[in-house]
């Protein structure tokens, strides 16, 4: 499990450094063995899982319905898409200049740690975000989220 979050920077070549308060949960839980896609819900975020987690997910992916235009779409963003990446000696990853591209992660970013894989978000996206969340009301809130004593 994976929690907290640090701002990084992205060097010329796509180049990231994990942060180190990482590495070693991520060394354990998939011998540097990750994968790199779209996040399905934010523009300003890519999703770095480590691989047996991915496999995982890409194979409930894969079971859904191609006849079904929203799991197509899931399909062609999560999983077609998904690169894999593995940390070099400096603790580095590189994020192809198309991801960077379309997730409009720049020359600074969060990497954050999300449960079961990592987010790296563009500041602005995770900043507009976030502030959603402060503006939610009471009729909005699902049953699920009544059930918990925050």
């Amino acid at each position: 499990m994976f929690y907290g979050e640090k701002p990084i920077s992205i060097d010329a070549k796509g180049r990231v450094a994990v942060p180190t308060c990482f590495r070693e949960g991520i060394e354990e839980a998939c011998a540097n063995r990750l994968m790199l896609t779209y996040s399905v819900h934010a523009r300003g975020c890519l999703w770095l899982y480590p691989r047996p987690i991915w496999e995982q997910l890409r194979d409930e992916i894969s079971e859904l319905n191609d006849f079904v235009r929203q799991h197509r779409k899931v399909k062609l963003k999560v999983v077609n898409s998904a690169l894999e990446v593995e940390p070099d000696a400096n603790g580095r990853i590189v994020l192809p200049p198309k991801m960077r591209q379309i997730a409009k992660v720049e020359k600074h970013a969060i990497f954050m740690g999300a449960d079961k894989r990592f987010e790296i978000w563009n500041e602005e996206a995770l900043a507009a975000e976030r502030g959603d969340y402060t503006d939610i009301d009471a009729e909005e809130v699902s049953e699920d989220l009544l059930k918990l004593e925050l």
